[in-house]
């Protein structure tokens, strides 16, 4: 009788765990913000998160589009923004609130939510400059991906900046690389 007792607390402990990792695997799936240590990336740390060209750094956000006509330089665009909704480093955060507070309009602070520039929009993709002729801005997949990102379906992107020579721009991407986390 002992026995049969013990095997069925031990059944139910079981089936108990099984469900628990089971809904946090489904938890993690259905929120991209909760950032996890994936062993599979190796990220390029920075002390300073300088992103106009001056730095190599990958950092991690999290956020969906946003796109707006901005006046840039005479000219009228339509800019691509990711509104982060959160920040894996906060060093990447303060040094865009710097970059802003210091008169930088690339990126900007809106709604209390700091939106950071992807490029041009021009109705069905964004556009930006390419840094790297061997390695893709923006593949196709991330560009769906952020496409049909939303306030209530954020996305969790990979951003990685490099060197590279300061330009006017009116599609001022900062991001060398964009990637899905």
């Amino acid at each position: 009788m002992q026995v049969l007792r013990f095997f069925s607390i031990s059944l139910f402990v079981a089936i108990a765990f099984g469900l628990t990792s089971s809904v946090q695997t489904q938890t993690q799936a259905a929120n991209p913000c909760n950032f996890t240590q994936r062993s599979d990336l190796k990220l390029k740390r920075s002390e300073r998160y300088g992103m106009f060209g001056d730095d190599e750094f990958d950092t991690v956000v999290c956020g969906y589009l946003v796109t707006r006509e901005t006046k840039i330089w005479d000219e009228t665009v339509n800019v691509a923004y990711l509104r982060i909704t959160k920040f894996a480093q906060l060093g990447f955060q303060q040094a865009i609130a710097q970059n802003i507070q210091q008169g930088n309009s690339v990126n900007v602070l809106r709604q209390g939510k700091y939106e950071f520039n992807l490029g041009c929009f021009d109705g069905t993709r964004i556009t930006g400059k390419q840094y790297e002729p061997e390695q893709p801005y923006l593949t196709t997949a991330v560009q769906s991906k952020i496409l049909s990102s939303s306030k209530t379906q954020p996305i969790a992107l990979l951003l990685s900046f490099g060197k590279h020579l300061g330009s006017d721009c009116e599609c001022c991407n900062l991001a060398h690389r964009i990637r899905i986390y």
